[in-house]
Order: C-alpha cells, then sequence, then structure tokens
C-alpha cells in the first residue's frame, strides 16, 4: 500500500499537485474526505458570487496523471475556475 501511494504522491507532484496526503487508518480517512468537501467553501470563495458545481470521476489509478492532465487542459479552456481536489483510493 505504501508503496502505490509513494508512486501516486510522485506523479501527482510531478504534475503540479499542491499537497498529497495519505492514510490507510480510518478515522484519518474520514479526515481527508472532511477536508476534501471543505474546500467546496473555499473554492466558491474565488470569485465573487460563484455557484459551485461538483463533479466526480473515476478512473484506474494507471491513467490518473493523464486524466487530470487533460482535465486541465479543459478547464483552460473553458475560462472556468475549477479547482481539482479528490480522494484517491489505491
Amino acid at each position: 500500500m505504501g508503496e502505490q501511494a509513494a508512486l501516486t504522491e510522485s506523479i501527482a507532484r510531478e504534475n503540479g499537485a499542491l499537497d498529497f496526503n495519505w492514510s490507510t487508518r480510518p478515522e484519518d480517512r474520514t479526515k481527508l474526505l472532511t477536508a476534501r468537501d471543505n474546500t467546496l467553501y473555499a473554492g466558491t470563495g474565488l470569485r465573487a458570487g460563484a455557484k459551485a458545481v461538483i463533479t466526480d470521476v473515476c478512473v484506474p489509478i494507471s491513467r490518473l496523471a493523464e486524466c487530470l492532465i487533460e482535465t486541465k487542459k479543459d478547464i483552460d479552456a473553458s475560462g472556468l475556475i475549477a479547482p481539482i481536489v479528490g480522494p484517491v483510493d489505491v
């Protein structure tokens, strides 16, 4: 488990991830999910009057980097303010 998390962190950071946390303990995982949920409020504060649209995606870990890169390209092309935040289960 630790090896996969380390590899995932390495890939995420190579692609511009600002932060990476992981845990196998249920109580820590709950805290991480709560933090992820709270980013909604931070995201809506990026632009006055903004409304949030939340989407989820499920991809094999082997395609995660590709998915994030393509999603970032789509966001850039759209002109939207769209932070990318989420849990990754490995």
